[in-house]
């Protein structure tokens, strides 16, 4: 049996290594006792590519218990997830540059690659100082004070397989603002 979270590597990325991860899982995945994956969109995009019918084991929020909502009137809009190019926090630094009056943004995840380095370029390009912060790797408490202190999550990306911050974040009563894909309109309605 095969546990897919998503299809990334057959979906995005260059060309030659799309095809090469399709190809790769062409295989054993149609000959598989069963396929298994966290959302009803990426068993859409499974048979899509592979032909084969996937089953949906939803993920949960039960691993983080939330703090009462406690938003101070300065709270800071924050972004939870790895900090690389399919997220498309970038598209948050330039929010913050063209409308002032939108809160500080604190991001907070590990950063894949240079793309953490091109964000903190682009705020000190746009003079947006110490408006944009980034804490790396936090603790889960640390996380649930953030989810119950911030004024909303803000979620930008361009591909998901789940939308397991957008669930975390509704599961801790923080208003929520998600980029239109299948896996967060899942999550979020």
């Amino acid at each position: 049996a095969w546990l897919v979270h998503d299809l990334r590597r057959v979906e995005t990325g260059p060309r030659i290594l799309r095809w090469l991860a399709k190809r790769e899982m062409a295989r054993p995945v149609p000959k598989s006792a069963g396929v298994l994956t966290v959302s009803s969109a990426t068993a859409a995009r499974l048979g899509y590519h592979f032909k084969v019918e996937a089953g949906v084991i939803l993920n949960g929020a039960e691993h983080l218990q939330p703090l009462p909502r406690s938003a101070a009137a300065d709270a800071p809009l924050l972004y939870v997830g790895h900090v690389e190019p399919r997220k498309d926090v970038a598209t948050l630094v330039r929010a913050l540059d063209l409308d002032p009056s939108l809160p500080d943004l604190c991001i907070v995840g590990a950063p894949k690659g240079d793309y953490q380095a091109q964000l903190q370029a682009a705020a000190q390009r746009l003079e947006l100082g110490s408006r944009v912060r980034f804490l790396g790797a936090i603790d889960e408490l640390k996380l649930r004070e953030l989810y119950a202190s911030c004024a909303a999550v803000v979620l930008p990306s361009t591909y998901e397989g789940f939308g397991i911050v957008a669930l975390e974040a509704l599961a801790s009563g923080a208003p929520l603002a998600c980029s239109d894909l299948a896996a967060h309109r899942e999550v979020a309605g």
